[in-house]
């Protein structure tokens, strides 16, 4: 029994160190390739939620190439800032309720805390979820 368990920890910890390198490598290239600030499509970003903000509606996707993403995230931005919160306040927010939520999946399927903090964080850095 002890054994099967080492083994569980063992891949467990490959698991983790695989995925941390992969999340660096994405995070390097990421970098590298392009502003941190902007990235290459900042501007449809922007453009979805100054559509939301100013006209109050979704634009449809012959005004935005983005405008398949789902619209949740981008309600939520234009709902904070209807409070006249910052844009990084909000989605730090938003990444952390997520992060939260992540987090508590991994632990429910039985992940120690260091593996599911591990877990959730590389989950994170996964280009699907980066907001």
């Amino acid at each position: 029994m002890k054994e099967k368990q080492a083994w569980r920890d063992r891949i467990l910890y490959i698991f983790g160190v695989v995925i941390a390198v992969l999340f660096f490598a994405f995070q390097v290239n990421q970098l590298l390739s392009f502003n941190p600030y902007w990235g290459y499509d900042g501007g449809a970003h922007v453009h979805i939620l100054e559509t939301l903000l100013f006209e109050r509606r979704i634009p449809s996707l012959e005004e935005n190439y983005l405008a398949w993403h789902e619209p949740f995230y981008y309600l939520v931005l234009v709902g904070f800032g209807f409070l006249s919160v910052p844009f990084w306040v909000s989605h730090l927010l938003i990444v952390a309720v997520i992060d939260v939520l992540v987090f508590t999946l991994w632990r429910r399927m039985g992940f120690s805390v260091g593996y599911a903090l591990v877990g959730a964080l590389a989950t994170l850095g996964l280009p699907a979820f980066y907001l």
